[in-house]
């Protein structure tokens, strides 16, 4: 099972919620890929999990000792974020372990200040400790306030342990559990937030083995997206029958990262600039079989596959706060499969070609040839809507037709990819990547000529093809369709 988690708000509502964790000796509820996050950056040690508080964060050590106070997990300066870290001579096979990271507001340890407090101390006491040789529970006892030049006075030494403890809990600003006290021989964890000022919260926990992770623990990324509301679905299509829509702004993918900044400074997310990918990746998932659809995944540059987060459908336009999710599964592509062409489409493909134009809005369509080889789709230019309809008329429910809705369109006042379908006597039936209602369309339709049957299933009366403004680009089928 992966976790690939971030500190954003739509997995911190998710952990806010997550069930207690167990009892030391019990299963840990989750587990991490380390050979993922190893292939993605080999600095990540483990992971530190706290599900109250929200605080999940990989575990990171550099040959520099605080080189990740600043920086997020692939390295890239986060200023005031940062990583959870061990200094460069540090071992998470220690008897004692000193993690460090950032207190401050929007920093990775900025949950243990509120430690302080009794109420919180007690709300936020269990941690886990997920490491490639095991993973460990710790059960907090003490949280100081110190200085930074103190740290290293307040790990045990020399002195008996019995009565370095007993300096500990006169120094703390909270009550301990007694069954959460350390003996002599215990490993102890010792969480440093580290403020602005030069002072540290220093959290101290007991650490006691726990067994391996419950076979059925959940995914936390994946439970958080799949639980998502989503528009993704299938849909009545006229002659076609029944296929699968996906929808551009669906609350899925709409907000994340997917243009670059044109000339003014601005950029449109997936939910503004996503129509060629999704209409792509609907006319992908009614022509390929589902266990197929991870075939895209072999024609990608990197050899990570497809990767995306909430905030970008590419890594190259994400905030760099956390590990990105890997597509792999069927059932994970055809959930996301706009997300996966959005990355194609950015130039994640053996070819190296960018569909995004440069200075300016919109998509190079002709990424969609690419797509077509890697599925082994024939794609024929189609040249004019009167020829298009008639083609979709003879071959009804063996390919579709990817169009441009032109600037006069029922569908955009600018441009905008949209599918048909299939035609009928009387209208042809155009599925809208953009899925809006027919309140939505009264700003495009000025001529009137747009059904909506649902939303983002649509037709047209075939009397009214000369003035829909559609400009078809091909004809895609399967491989073995006839021309």
């Amino acid at each position: 099972m992966r976790i690939f988690l971030r500190p954003g708000a739509l997995l911190l509502c998710l952990l806010l919620c997550f069930p207690a964790l167990c009892l030391a000796g019990q299963q840990s509820p989750c587990t991490v890929d380390f050979d993922l996050l190893t292939s993605l950056n080999g600095d990540c040690v483990g992971w530190l999990y706290q599900p109250q508080s929200g605080l999940n964060q990989p575990v990171m050590r550099h040959e520099t000792d605080d080189w990740y106070y600043e920086r997020a997990f692939d390295g890239v300066k986060v200023y005031q974020m940062g990583s959870v870290y061990l200094h460069a001579q540090d071992s998470l096979s220690d008897p004692v372990i000193v993690l460090h990271g950032q207190a401050r507001e929007e920093g990775c340890l900025s949950a243990l200040p509120a430690m302080r407090e009794q109420q919180a101390f007690e709300r936020q006491s269990q941690f886990w400790l997920l490491t490639p040789a095991g993973h460990f529970e710790a059960s907090a006892f003490a949280c100081l306030d110190i200085s930074e030049k103190e740290l290293e006075s307040c790990l045990p030494a020399e002195e008996p342990f019995a009565q370095w403890l007993e300096q500990v809990l006169a120094q703390s600003l909270v009550r301990p559990d007694p069954q959460s006290l350390p003996r002599q021989g215990d490993r102890l964890l010792m969480l440093a937030a580290r403020h602005l000022n030069g002072t540290v919260t220093l959290v101290m926990a007991r650490l006691s083995a726990a067994m391996e992770a419950a076979p059925d623990a959940p995914n936390l990324t994946k439970l958080a997206l799949d639980s998502a509301e989503t528009f993704n679905g299938m849909v009545n299509a006229g002659p076609a029958g029944r296929l699968m829509l996906y929808a551009q702004n669906d609350p899925l993918y709409a907000n994340m990262r997917y243009e670059s900044a044109i000339r003014n400074g601005n950029h449109r997310d997936f939910g503004g600039g996503g129509c060629g990918p999704t209409a792509m990746a609907i006319i992908v998932a009614n022509l390929v079989e589902p266990e197929n659809l991870p075939l895209l995944g072999q024609y990608a540059q990197s050899g990570l596959g497809y990767l995306f987060c909430p905030c970008s459908v590419n890594r190259v336009y994400c905030n760099h706060t956390h590990v990105p999710y890997q597509l792999a599964t069927p059932a994970e592509y055809l959930r996301y499969l706009p997300v996966a062409m959005g990355d194609f489409a950015a130039g994640n493909n053996q070819w190296g070609f960018v569909a995004r134009r440069v200075n300016t809005q919109g998509t190079n369509i002709h990424f969609a040839d690419y797509v077509c080889e890697a599925y082994g789709l024939r794609s024929t230019p189609v040249n004019g809507l009167e020829s298009a309809l008639e083609l979709m008329k003879t071959k009804t429910g063996e390919g579709m037709i990817l169009t441009c809705a032109l600037r006069g369109s029922p569908y955009t006042n600018n441009s905008h990819f949209v599918v048909i379908t299939g035609v009928d006597d009387t209208y042809f039936y155009v599925l809208d990547p953009l899925r809006r209602t027919a309140q939505d369309y009264a700003k495009t339709d000025k001529r009137e000529i747009l059904e909506v049957l649902e939303p983002g299933v649509t037709r047209i009366r075939l009397t009214d093809f000369a003035r829909s403004d559609l400009s078809p680009v091909s004809y895609i089928t399967r491989g073995d369709a006839q021309p």
